[in-house]
Formats: structure tokens, C-alpha cells, sequence
């Protein structure tokens, strides 16, 4: 009964969401309710699918960073998976931070969570590279930085080409 009164306030609250169209297949909808109570706003949104692009295509590069290292040696591999993780492990956080408000009515909530987002995302960031300097041993530097670079430049890449994929998605409509 608890289930079905918890499915029945989840799906009404995600009925319209072009996400979870049609995935209410479970037994008394229990997809839907845990999917509903394990992810963050953002990732229930269409709006914000440039934010969960980043964030994955991050995570994929991660371990793209980590073989070719690994390709070159065992310890450059480690390393920059250590790298790529000092990057994509702040980014969520800020993705986290920023995006939990929307509407007008937030607009103090989102900036303010902007700036926490920001801020924490750099202090993370800081706290990585000094534990994974300071506490692994061996490492290679450089390898830290490359994987670190590698997934940075994600950040400015995936916005580009979901850009791109969208005038040309508006102009074979047109």
C-alpha cells in the first residue's frame, strides 16, 4: 500500500518528463520509484542535458586516459586515472550544487548554489591533486596532468557538439 501511494506522488511528479516516458513497466511501478529517489533533479530534466552529457562523456574519458596510459606503463595508467578522476569527481560535485534549483522564484538559490558549486568544485579540486601527490606513491606527474587535461578538455567540447547536433536537428525541421 505504501509503495503504491509512494509510486502514485513519484510518477505524477515525473509523468510529463520526456525521460521517463514509458518506463513504468515495473511491479507497483517500483522502476520508477527508485529511480525517482536515487537521482538528483538534474538528471530527471531534459533542460539540463548538456550537464549530464558532460558529466558522462567525463567519466568515459576517465577511462580513456587511464588505458592509453596504461598502454605506456602500469603507473602512468594509475596516474591518470588518478588525473582524470581529480576533474570529473569535482565536476559532479559542482553539477550537483549548481543545478538543484530552477524557476524564477530561486533565482537567490541558484546563484548562491552557482557559488557554492564554484567554490567547492575548487577546493575539491585542490584537496585531489594534494592527496594523490601526497599520499600515492609512486607516481608520474605527468600523467596526473595529462589525464587531468584530457578530461578538462571535455568541458569544452561536449557543449560544442550537442550545439552543432542542435542547429542541424533545427534545420532538418525547418
Amino acid at each position: 500500500m505504501v509503495t503504491t501511494i509512494w509510486h502514485e506522488i513519484h510518477l505524477a511528479a515525473v509523468r510529463n518528463t520526456s525521460i521517463y516516458k514509458g518506463a513504468v513497466d515495473g511491479p507497483n511501478g517500483l522502476h520508477v520509484l527508485l529511480t525517482c529517489n536515487l537521482l538528483p533533479l538534474m538528471w530527471r530534466t531534459e533542460r539540463l542535458r548538456v550537464v549530464r552529457w558532460v558529466i558522462v562523456c567525463q567519466a568515459g574519458m576517465v577511462l580513456v586516459v587511464a588505458l592509453a596510459g596504461w598502454l605506456i606503463s602500469p603507473l602512468s595508467g594509475k596516474s591518470a586515472f588518478l588525473g582524470g578522476l581529480t576533474c570529473w569527481l569535482p565536476t559532479c560535485w559542482f553539477a550537483l550544487r549548481a543545478f538543484q534549483y530552477s524557476g524564477a522564484r530561486s533565482a537567490a538559490k541558484i546563484a548562491q548554489s552557482f557559488y557554492a558549486g564554484a567554490s567547492g568544485k575548487m577546493v575539491l579540486t585542490m584537496v585531489s591533486f594534494g592527496c594523490v601527490f601526497a599520499l600515492v606513491k609512486p607516481i608520474e606527474p605527468l600523467a596526473v596532468f595529462a589525464g587531468f587535461a584530457g578530461v578538462v578538455i571535455v568541458n569544452w567540447v561536449v557543449p560544442l557538439k550537442v550545439a552543432q547536433l542542435d542547429s542541424k536537428r533545427k534545420r532538418i525541421k525547418n
